[in-house]
C-alpha cells in the first residue's frame, strides 16, 4: 500500500517518472517507514473497526520450529494476492499475522472466511462497529511444523 502511494506521487512528476522508467532512479522504502505507515493505518478508525470484528487467535508452536520475528512484525496475507503486493485487511480472505514470540503467534481472521470459497477471498467486507465492546481472544491452539514454515514463507520472511 505504501509503495503504491509513493509510486503514484513519483510517477505524477514527469521528470521523476522519466528517470524511473529509464532505471536511473529507483524507489526504496526503508523498514522504518513501513513500520511507521503500519502504525498510522492501525490507528485509523477504519482499521480499528476491521481488526476489532476479526477473530483473534493465539497459537503456539514447539521451540524447535520458531516463527521469525522482526522489528516490523505485522503481516497481511491473502492467498489470492501476489506475495509481492500488500493484502488489504478489509478483504474476506486476508489474515493478519503478528508474531508475539518465537513460539506464539497472534492471528486475526475474518469469521466470514471460514467455509467460503477461495474465489470469495477478495470480497470486500463492510466496516462494522464492534458489538458489545469486547474482543474475543481464543488461546490454546497448537500448530504443526509445516504451518509455521508456511506462515514464515507467506509473510515474506523467507523468500518473499
Amino acid at each position: 500500500m505504501l509503495k503504491t502511494q509513493i509510486e503514484a506521487v513519483a510517477y505524477s512528476i514527469p521528470d521523476v517518472a522519466q528517470e524511473l522508467a529509464t532505471g536511473r532512479y529507483r524507489l526504496t522504502i526503508k523498514e522504518s517507514a513501513k513500520f511507521h505507515h503500519m502504525n498510522l493505518i492501525t490507528n485509523s478508525h477504519a482499521y480499528t473497526d476491521i481488526f476489532s470484528t476479526m477473530v483473534w487467535r493465539i497459537f503456539e508452536v514447539p521451540i524447535h520450529r520458531p516463527f521469525v520475528t522482526t522489528d516490523s512484525p505485522v503481516s497481511f496475507y491473502n492467498s489470492m494476492i501476489d506475495p509481492s503486493e500488500e493484502a488489504s485487511p478489509g478483504l474476506t480472505g486476508t489474515l493478519v499475522f503478528f508474531p508475539l514470540s518465537p513460539c506464539h503467534m497472534l492471528e486475526l481472521r475474518h469469521p466470514q472466511k471460514d467455509g467460503c470459497s477461495k474465489e470469495r477471498y477478495l470480497d470486500r467486507l463492510p466496516i462494522q462497529q464492534l458489538q458489545g465492546g469486547y474482543i474475543k481472544v481464543e488461546i490454546g491452539y497448537l500448530r504443526p511444523d509445516r504451518i509455521v514454515d508456511q506462515i514464515n514463507w507467506d509473510t515474506g520472511f523467507f523468500g518473499g
